[in-house]
This record gives structure tokens, C-alpha cells and sequence, in this order.
């Protein structure tokens, strides 16, 4: 019994017996608060996402402020009474395209801003296109094509601001990088709709093929010929949409249909010097270009 009296056996047997119970303990605490241990759990986690939310709200707010203030600064041109039956049916098919959005979104707010920003990539293209910044290009990024279009295209810092802002929140959203409501990925669609109203306002140069292609000669009474090149007759309607002129150019593309709406885009291997061409309408031959590159502008709807 003396044994059991010794200091340095006691602490060792309390050494042994706290390694053999402490993790029972830890086992039946967990079992006695198991409530409140869950509810610290949802707290925290809860706490992770409101920020979250919180943080995606901010950058909603300000994404709809900029996008607001893009639209109003754009100014959006009368309705032209003789606007091209062209010009119509895309503004038809743009109209339906931002109702079957709508339609989608109301269902599902996330593949509706899939659609969205794919309809927002479009029109950014086609404003680069008609401008003249493509130059045979056929893909480009969403950031290379706002950078274009702030350097190039006469757009407000506020809409290149918003098209950043809508895009990292569009990728905020689609790609998981934060807990969404439905509110918030709808009123990241309705952003998104605003910054495309932007963009389709923005004033711009239309080139319609009035002709396909006129017999062009080297002389004024049109007795010589020039082969294997003809003169493209172009309407090209001005920004504001008030006034319409004819110009021609040199190509040797031979697909342009009449009435396509064309891409700005010029090849400048190919020079002519001073031509005449005959007017299909009237068949007066009338000067052409005292010098020109030849143009190759694409069908808008192809690229």
C-alpha cells in the first residue's frame, strides 16, 4: 500500500487515465451540445455567404448605376421613316431574341444570363464590324472587344465600365464563385439588358449593297473595259440616320447579295487608280474613285 503513496506513480496513473478519458469527454461533450455546435457551424457558414451576397450586391448596385448612366448618355437616333426593311427585321429579331430572355430568365435566372451575355458579345462584334475594327477577324474575346470598342468606337467610359462590371458578374454567378439568389442573378439580368439597349444605341455608319457589281472601264466614254474587278454601289446611311448617299468601290468579290448590310473592311494589297463605272439604273457611265483599295467588307450576318 505504501507504493500506491508514491508521488510519482500517482502522477503517472493521472497521466494515463486523462489519455484514456479525455477523448470519451470530447466525445460526450459533442453528443450533450451537438445542437448548439451545429448552430455555430451555420453561423459561421451562414456569415461566409452573407458576405458574399453582400459583396455581389455592392457590385450589382454599382453595375447597375454605371449601366444606367451608359444608357442615358447614348444618344439614340429617330426611327428614319424609309429605314431598310434590313434594319427592321434585326431590330425584330433583337426584340424577340430579348423576350425569349425574359422567358428564360423568369425560369432560370443563370442560363438566362448565359444567353444574355451571348447577345451582348454579338452586338459588341457587330458595332466593331460596321466601324471598321475587325479587318477579317472573326473571334475575339468579350474584354478584347470592349477594349476595341473603347479605343475605336465612340462609347462612353461609363458603358465600358459597365460592360467590365456586368461581365465579372455574369462569371460571379454562371460559374459558381458565389451563393446567388434568384433576385440577385434577375437583377443581374436586367443589368444586362440595360448594357445591351446601350450598345444597340449607340449611332453608327450602316453599308448596304445597292449594286453587287458595275461594269468598270478606264476611260470616260466606257470603250475599255477592266476586267476581272467591278464597281460595288454602296447606301450608306450615316450615323444619325438623316442622310443616305451612294459610293463606290472596287471589288473582286463576286457573292454580295442586294440589300446586305456590310463590315467596314478593305484589302489594301489591291490599288486601282481613276476608273469609271456605268450606273446600272441609268446606264450614264460616271466617274468611280480617283484612287481606291479594294473593299471586302463580309454579310454582317456571317461573321
Amino acid at each position: 500500500m505504501e507504493a500506491l503513496g508514491d508521488p510519482e506513480l500517482i502522477g503517472a496513473l493521472a497521466k494515463l487515465t486523462g489519455s484514456i478519458l479525455w477523448p470519451a469527454v470530447v466525445i460526450v461533450l459533442a453528443l450533450m451540445f451537438k445542437p448548439e455546435i451545429s448552430s455555430l457551424a451555420r453561423r459561421i457558414k451562414k456569415g461566409k455567404v452573407l458576405g458574399n451576397e453582400f459583396e455581389l450586391s455592392e457590385e450589382l448596385d454599382r453595375a447597375a448605376l454605371t449601366a444606367a448612366e451608359a444608357q442615358r448618355e447614348v444618344y439614340v437616333p429617330g426611327k428614319s421613316t424609309d429605314e431598310s426593311e434590313y434594319d427592321q427585321e434585326h431590330l425584330n429579331a433583337a426584340e424577340d431574341y430579348v423576350e425569349r430572355i425574359i422567358s428564360i430568365a423568369a425560369d432560370n435566372p443563370e442560363f438566362g444570363l448565359i444567353f444574355l451575355a451571348r447577345k451582348i458579345e454579338e452586338e459588341m462584334k457587330r458595332l466593331l464590324a460596321v466601324g471598321g475594327h475587325l479587318q477579317g477577324r472573326r473571334s475575339l474575346s468579350y474584354r478584347d472587344m470592349a477594349e476595341y470598342l473603347g479605343k475605336n468606337a465612340a462609347v462612353s467610359q461609363n458603358l465600358l465600365k459597365s460592360l467590365q462590371l456586368f461581365w465579372d458578374v455574369r462569371n460571379k454567378i454562371v460559374h459558381g464563385h458565389a451563393d446567388v439568389s434568384q433576385d440577385d442573378a434577375i437583377r443581374a439580368v436586367d443589368i444586362g439588358l440595360t448594357v445591351l439597349s446601350a450598345i444597340r444605341a449607340i449611332p453608327h455608319e450602316k453599308n448596304v449593297v445597292a449594286h453587287p457589281g458595275a461594269q468598270i472601264f478606264s476611260d470616260p466614254q466606257g470603250r475599255q473595259p477592266i476586267e476581272g474587278v467591278r464597281a460595288l454601289i454602296l447606301e450608306t446611311t450615316t450615323p444619325g440616320g438623316a442622310r443616305k448617299m451612294r459610293r463606290v468601290f472596287p471589288t473582286t468579290k463576286e457573292d454580295y447579295q442586294e440589300g446586305a448590310t456590310l463590315t467596314w473592311e478593305w484589302n489594301m494589297n489591291n490599288v486601282w487608280s481613276k476608273c469609271f463605272y456605268q450606273d446600272p439604273w441609268t446606264g450614264e457611265i460616271k466617274k468611280g474613285w480617283e484612287s481606291s483599295a479594294e473593299f471586302v467588307g463580309r454579310d454582317i450576318e456571317s461573321i
